[in-house]
């Protein structure tokens, strides 16, 4: 009944992912950013790791008057944004590397970054470096805890457990990408926490399930095409999570972690 994709790009699965992560997240974690004095004070920010640019452009239309740089490593992905961001001059977008950018802006975003570095600190040594008085970073991560379905998915969780275990051994056992990037940057200047939030991200309704299926399934096929899982666990979770999506009483939450700091006061 499925199959895993073998034909195709790896950016274009990237691509529809993110588009179905912002249908999933945004309307819950913009709250975060309007809140913030800062972000709505800010008047440019650098989104390291925009991918397809697609959380840039909904923060664009939520947060009116700023100047957007949205950097990626992958040209393609960059590509899908410049043409999804025509006609918005305020938005530039570049083929760049997050450890030899160079930060001129008052606001540094990273969206679901972090989890996927060996070495968070390091990116936080190197961000560290050129924070200036007035500059503000904020992050948004996955909460390292186990997802909630309803009815259960034990096939689908035990994968994305299996993840999680995964991406902490490449780290030498640190589950918590956000406070090894947080140590870093406090190598090279002394950070102040201002807003320390998590959310859980409730999903229900028909539309927001069939974005969560629409996310799950890409991330699914992505690892599936890596070799991080097996084709047989793909098959297995895939149809767990279709079976799950037809139920009329389905719902889900994740857990996401907001972080906002700045340099400390007479630093």
């Amino acid at each position: 009944m499925f199959e895993v994709a073998k034909e195709g790009p790896d950016w274009a699965v990237w691509d529809r992912l993110f588009n179905a992560q912002v249908k999933v997240g945004f309307p819950q974690e913009v709250a975060n950013f309007i809140s913030s004095p800062r972000w709505r004070r800010g008047r440019s920010v650098l989104d390291i790791g925009a991918g397809n640019a697609a959380y840039l452009l909904a923060l664009n239309q939520a947060l009116p008057g700023k100047l957007w740089r949205g950097i990626d490593i992958d040209a393609n992905l960059i590509a899908c944004g410049r043409l999804a961001a025509l006609g918005h001059s305020n938005i530039t977008l570049e083929v760049a590397d997050a450890f030899t950018v160079v930060v001129v802006e008052e606001l540094v975003l990273l969206r679901a970054v972090l989890q996927h570095l060996k070495e968070p600190e390091a990116l936080g040594e190197r961000i560290g470096k050129q924070l200036g008085s007035n500059t503000a970073v904020s992050i948004v991560e996955a909460v390292d805890e186990p997802l909630i379905f309803e009815p259960p998915c034990p096939r689908l969780s035990q994968v994305f457990g299996e993840l999680r275990e995964n991406q902490a051994a490449n780290r030498g056992g640190r589950t918590d990408p956000t406070s090894c990037f947080l140590e870093g940057i406090g190598r090279e200047v002394a950070m102040e926490v201002v807003a320390d939030r998590r959310q859980d991200l409730v999903s229900v309704g028909d539309e927001a399930r069939s974005a969560l299926t629409s996310m799950y399934e890409q991330s699914l096929t992505m690892l599936a095409r890596r070799s991080l899982i097996s084709d047989e666990s793909w098959f297995e979770s895939i149809t767990e999570l279709h079976m799950w999506a037809d139920s009329p009483r389905a719902f889900s939450a994740m857990t996401i972690r907001y972080l906002e700091c700045v340099r400390k006061s007479g630093e």
